[in-house]
């Protein structure tokens, strides 16, 4: 099983037909992608919010964070 179908579904552009049972069940998902910068771009075309857009972090890092339409957030990362 990958990264994407188990951790990033909107990231990674899985698709996850049972979320809707876990509405009120809002959670944090932290994960690392190969490209930030698409999988962010993704993320909002299938419903999610920007929290903060792609950046290079000092430690390191490209990232970025994103709120699903269930309120669930996404880290997302790249290692530079």
């Amino acid at each position: 099983m990958s990264l994407c179908s188990v951790i990033a579904p909107l990231a990674c552009g899985a698709r996850v037909e049972h979320v809707t049972e876990m509405a009120g069940r809002e959670v944090a998902h932290a994960g690392v992608v190969d490209d930030v910068d698409a999988s962010y771009e993704r993320a909002l075309r299938a419903g999610g919010r920007s929290v903060e857009p792609p950046a290079d972090k000092p430690y390191g890092e490209r990232a970025a964070h994103v709120i699903d339409p269930f309120e669930n957030q996404w880290f997302i990362a790249t290692a530079k």
